[in-house]
């Protein structure tokens, strides 16, 4: 309209500028053509007249053009003001588990925000597919809405998806719902970002962007107003300067059957709590997936949950039970991995040949073969926790999620050929057993400084649930060398620092391999520490087969110092079960081939059982003696330094006459001895032992608290590490202080 307007009053002037020139020139002489020349008396009036039309219509112009002038070209008609947008979608009403989180995330949105210039509230929500993340991020925002009443804009980001929105575009839409017209939006993207600011310059809005893929695209959709609220949800870490970034874990049990109760029916969970638990973890305990299951209980009500949760049993199936309509795990999971760089995505597949094991650079690095350093794999190992593809328990070690390892098996079927997975596989089995021959015999060497003892027994400590799976992992992947010499490796360290069941584990699968490949030395050593686990689990009927076995195996093959090493081995079952006839028997037949053999460690074992049965007989001075002349005998061997196992023990059994004997104070000083003996080297079942007779010697001194402190220390190592007869006794112990010690 106003474009036009100047074009008429330019032709209007004009018009008036020629018919002034007119006039002007008949008033100062000229003349008019024929029939007008009567007028020309009339010339100076029109000069006058049309002189101030032209000067009214050119001022007129001018005011026109200055007004235009003084207006931003790109300026937007003002928003309309009543417009309110509220884009939020309705929150999904199955909601537990998250009331902590929750809380901290509205804490930091004010009640009354002030509106002008300043930094906004900007909350993130980060975590793995199907985690959760939108759920939390609706339920907050649909609560938080009233504090921002000049309107809530929802954005999908589709950060992992491979058509992700573009900030921009995303800018043009948000101008036009907060009232500016079409017309108005600046095509320059600088200019646009600063009119969205603008615009929200004095009002209070709260802004939902789902599914971000990086800081980067989110940016330009950041108000610049305090009195507005960012909230943004991602499967990455986005690593902005968020007033408050929370990254969301699975549910723990009990939250994940609520989620299940509230989505299935409360009813059909309060009738199967246990089927239930199961259902839940199979699902991962991840809420995506204990929905899915909620809503198929939902629509199945013939089914039962234990139904549901033995479908779910087969791995290879479970991700197929896990989708409904446009509810999917697997389409959820297939995003993130899309979302990855190339040798990140072949490291996440191929850390399903780890199994539920957690892992580490080493670990990652040897998966990845020739490609991966370590700190290559470290490298992609973060950028894989940056993703949420695993997840980080400690600086340097990560875990998969279940259904991720699931999902990651698949993935490594489906596009790397069989050949590549067993080269991947035995490439980490023979990194494992690499690294736990390493700490073992740094654990054990006497050239060893304390420090780096402590190292290997923290690395062996930390590592011992992934060495263990490995070995069925080796097994299960046609891997048996690496495998059996895993379990090799791995073995004497989970006996002395007593650990049956991962023995009884690893050994099982040793005896199958080294029977398998006819290897009856293998299956002889592997029998023997069958026959200790089974010792150590109180199966004295399992450890005296394996034992008896094992001592055959090694006299068929000549060997016969391991042979009565065996044959020690059932002595000690005997004397623990209280048949010490047997027992010596046994002792002193293998006692006479390790002294024609010279073989001074198990001389001095066999010396120390003796002392127990001594000490059990009550024969204390006989006893001491036969433990005293073991402790010489090993500290004038050539290898004492490398029996500090056996030194400790004879420590203990030594410290036991003398609590006997009530020779406490030496008793007292021995057992310490041991105990930092044992602490030293990693042994927890000879820990627990020496903080036991530590207790008998409270106790037997009048202390009585102090005893129920060492026995309860030494409970807490015993059940750590699955030792049901050392539970047995302390319990007993305990049960009996207390009963001839009522408290008030």
């Amino acid at each position: 309209m106003g474009r036009r307007l100047t074009g008429v009053l330019i032709a209007v002037s004009t018009l008036l500028s020629i018919a002034l020139a007119v006039a002007v020139n008949v008033a100062t002489g000229g003349s008019l053509p024929g029939p007008l020349a009567g007028g020309e008396w009339l010339a100076w009036p029109l000069v006058a007249l049309l002189a101030v039309g032209t000067a009214a219509v050119a001022v007129w112009q001018l005011s026109l053009l200055t007004g235009s002038e003084a207006q931003p070209a790109l300026s937007p008609d003002p928003p309309t003001p009543a417009l309110r947008p509220a884009e939020l979608p309705g929150y999904v009403g199955a909601f537990t588990g998250r009331a902590h989180v929750f809380a901290e995330l509205e804490a930091a949105a004010p009640e009354q925000p002030r509106t002008g210039p300043g930094e906004p509230v900007i909350l993130t929500i980060s975590g793995q597919a199907g985690v959760g993340k939108t759920s939390l991020g609706l339920r907050l925002a649909h609560h938080l809405s009233a504090r921002y009443p000049d309107g809530q804009l929802w954005v999908e980001m589709r950060g992992a998806s491979a058509n992700p929105a573009d900030p921009d575009e995303a800018l043009r839409r948000l101008l036009l719902v907060l009232g500016v017209s079409a017309e108005s939006v600046p095509e320059d993207v600088d200019a646009r970002r600063a009119l969205y600011r603008s615009v929200l310059a004095d009002r209070r809005v709260l802004v939902f962007l789902d599914d971000a893929g990086s800081a980067e695209q989110v940016r330009p959709l950041t108000p610049g107003a305090r009195g507005c609220l960012l909230l943004v949800t991602s499967r990455r870490e986005l690593f902005m300067n968020a007033t408050v970034a929370c990254r969301l874990d699975v549910l723990d049990e009990d939250a994940a059957v609520q989620l299940l109760a509230l989505t299935s029916g409360p009813d059909r969970v309060a009738n199967e709590p246990e089927a239930a638990r199961t259902l839940v973890n199979r699902c991962g305990r991840l809420p995506l997936a204990v929905r899915i299951a909620g809503y198929r209980l939902q629509a199945r009500p013939s089914w039962t949950v234990a139904y549901l949760a033995d479908r779910l049993a087969d791995e290879r199936r479970r991700l197929d039970e896990l989708h409904l309509g446009d509810r999917d795990v697997r389409g959820s999971f297939a995003l993130s991995y899309a979302d990855s760089d190339e040798v990140a995505r072949r490291l996440f597949r191929r850390l399903a040949l780890l199994g539920h094991a957690e892992f580490g650079p080493r670990a990652a690095a040897a998966l990845l073969g020739a490609e991966g350093s370590h700190e290559d794999a470290s490298a992609t190992l973060e950028r894989l926790a940056d993703t949420n593809l695993v997840e980080v328990l400690a600086p340097g070690h990560y875990r998969l999620h279940d259904l991720l390892r699931v999902f990651a098996n698949e993935q490594l079927e489906a596009e790397e050929p069989a050949q590549e997975r067993r080269d991947a596989a035995h490439r980490m089995l023979a990194r494992y057993v690499d690294l736990t021959r390493t700490a073992v015999a740094e654990l054990t060497s006497p050239d060893q400084s304390a420090e780096d003892r402590r190292k290997a027994l923290a690395w062996l400590e930390r590592q011992r649930a992934a060495l263990v799976a490995a070995v069925q992992r080796g097994a299960d992947l046609g891997q048996p060398e690496p495998a059996r010499a895993l379990a090799a490796a791995l073995s004497p360290y989970l006996a002395r620092s007593g650990y049956p069941v991962d023995l009884t584990t690893v050994s099982e699968i040793a005896v199958d391999l080294a029977r398998r490949d006819g290897d009856l030395g293998g299956q002889a050593a592997a029998l023997s520490f069958l026959g200790e686990a089974g010792r150590m689990r109180s199966a004295y009927d399992e450890a005296f087969a394996h034992f008896e076995e094992s001592r055959a195996l090694f006299e068929g093959m000549n060997d016969l110092e391991a042979a009565a090493v065996m044959q020690m081995r059932i002595g000690d079952a005997y004397r623990e079960i209280g048949r010490y006839e047997e027992a010596e028997r046994n002792y002193q037949e293998a006692l006479a081939v390790a002294t024609e053999h010279g073989a001074t460690s198990t001389q001095v074992s066999i010396q120390m059982g003796l002392g127990v049965i001594r000490l059990m007989q009550g024969r204390l001075e006989e006893g001491a003696a036969v433990v005293e002349e073991a402790l010489r005998l090993l500290d004038t061997d050539p290898d004492a330094a490398a029996m500090q196992d056996s030194r400790a023990w004879g420590l203990v059994n030594l410290g036991a006459i003398r609590v006997k004997q009530r020779r406490f104070a030496a008793a007292d000083a021995l057992h310490a001895e041991a105990l930092t003996g044992f602490r030293q080297l990693g042994n927890r079942y000879g820990e627990a032992y020496a903080l036991r007779n530590l207790g008998i010697s409270a106790l037997e001194q009048g202390r009585p608290v102090d005893a129920e402190q060492r026995y309860t220390e030494a409970l807490r190592l015993f059940t750590e590490i699955g030792n049901l007869r050392g539970q047995g006794e302390v319990r007993r112990s305990i049960d009996a202080l207390r009963a001839s010690s009522p408290r008030s």
